[in-house]
């Protein structure tokens, strides 16, 4: 009886490298375009936290004066750097209105300030709005100076 030799294969059939390559590839695809995917998603939200912060900021101008109270179209904001732009819009609340030095005035305004970034690409624009009622300049009583005293207890 002639008894048959099964054969030991010591390696892989050129099939099944081109399969394994092919599935590498693709793989390798997939991965590079959730990296890409995760970089710009991550690079919108530093954009959209930077411009919360300089809409902040803007207002809290306003509020203090250094800025005026009027409304503003797509000025460009040079402290951020090029594509940076703000908007202010103030609307005057009319049951507020009150007489100050003779002249009408609202108490209150609401005002809006929009900070927006516009770059190359249509998917990196950002833009961020923040709204609040202020008090009209002209109503604000300035601190009496030297009214406020600390005192230490047990002193």
């Amino acid at each position: 009886m002639r008894r048959r030799r099964r054969s030991v294969r010591r390696g892989m059939s050129l099939l099944e490298v081109l399969t394994a390559l092919a599935i590498f590839l693709l793989s390798v695809v997939a991965i590079s375009q959730m990296v890409d995917s995760a970089a710009q998603t991550a690079l919108r939200a530093q954009r959209l936290t930077r411009a919360g912060l300089y809409a902040e900021s803007k207002m809290a101008e306003i509020i203090a004066g250094i800025q005026p109270m009027e409304n503003v179209f797509e000025a460009p904001l040079e402290e951020a750097g090029p594509g940076w732009y703000y908007s202010v819009m103030v609307e005057p609340e009319t049951w507020t209105m009150v007489t100050v030095d003779g002249q009408s005035v609202a108490g209150l305004n609401l005002v809006a300030v929009t900070v927006g970034y516009q770059g190359g690409r249509a998917t990196s624009n950002v833009e961020q709005t923040l709204t609040r009622v202020v008090l009209h300049p002209a109503l604000r009583v300035p601190a009496t100076s030297g009214s406020s005293s600390t005192t230490v207890a047990g002193r």
